[in-house]
């Protein structure tokens, strides 16, 4: 059973802080976040607070945003929030490697590019990756792929 937080404020403005950081994020996140004990963080509406955790057994709430660990790697959801909003760590791919990193394949990025970037195709935003080396890992959960041959 996960072990759930309320982000506090000050927790909800370093979240923006490091948005700002690692994306150039000058947007505003208006909802409340929970973070689980793997570190996952969840949008929730700010009604959550009205909840009485203690007396829940939930495995998930809300919408799946982030994981939170040396900086923020974001969900496909989360990059479609925070991507329109951003100007920087952004990769612009073509529909052909929009497709391979659909399918979970990792792709190639500049050398200068570093940590988390967002991958956008025209105007849509297709995820977070981690770069390294020239190299941008794939996070596309297994569940969420397309299949090889599509």
């Amino acid at each position: 059973m996960d072990s759930w937080k309320i982000q506090t404020s000050k927790e909800i403005k370093e979240i923006h802080q490091i948005l700002e950081a690692q994306f150039g994020f000058t947007g505003r996140l208006e909802y409340a976040f929970l973070r689980n004990s793997q570190n996952n963080l969840y949008m929730v509406s700010r009604d959550v607070a009205n909840i009485d955790w203690k007396t829940l057994r939930i495995k998930s709430a809300g919408l799946y945003f982030a994981e939170w660990k040396t900086g923020i790697r974001l969900s496909i959801e989360g990059s479609q929030l925070v991507g329109p909003s951003s100007n920087k760590n952004i990769l612009e791919i073509t529909d052909l490697e929009a497709m391979q990193w659909l399918k979970g394949q990792d792709l190639s990025a500049p050398k200068e590019m570093r940590g988390y970037v967002l991958l956008k195709c025209g105007n849509d935003f297709y995820g977070c990756g981690s770069v390294k080396e020239g190299i941008v890992m794939n996070f596309v959960p297994k569940i969420r792929r397309l299949p090889a041959n599509a």
